[in-house]
């Protein structure tokens, strides 16, 4: 499943809320994530029929920028030099 993270949090890592079969679960987002970061939820996932036994969710993190503009972000980036 995708779920959406900040920049900040992305940048910075932190403690996000994500949704799961058995109800919301609290994630640390590592810091210096970037879109495509898979993270797993052990034991989160669909259970098995045979073995009763739950398996893994895997979350994939998505970096979304503000949808209103944020002018102190693009004078930071227009300064920034990686």
């Amino acid at each position: 499943m995708e779920v959406p993270v900040t920049l900040k949090e992305a940048v910075l890592g932190a403690r996000i809320e994500v949704p799961t079969i058995g109800g919301p679960v609290a994630v640390t987002v590592p810091k210096g994530s970037n879109t495509e970061t898979t993270l797993r939820l052990r034991y989160r996932g669909i259970r098995n029929r045979k073995s009763g036994q739950r398996g893994h969710q895997m979350i994939n993190l998505k970096v979304v920028l503000p949808v209103a503009e944020e002018p102190e972000l693009v004078t930071f980036l227009e300064k920034w030099q990686p």
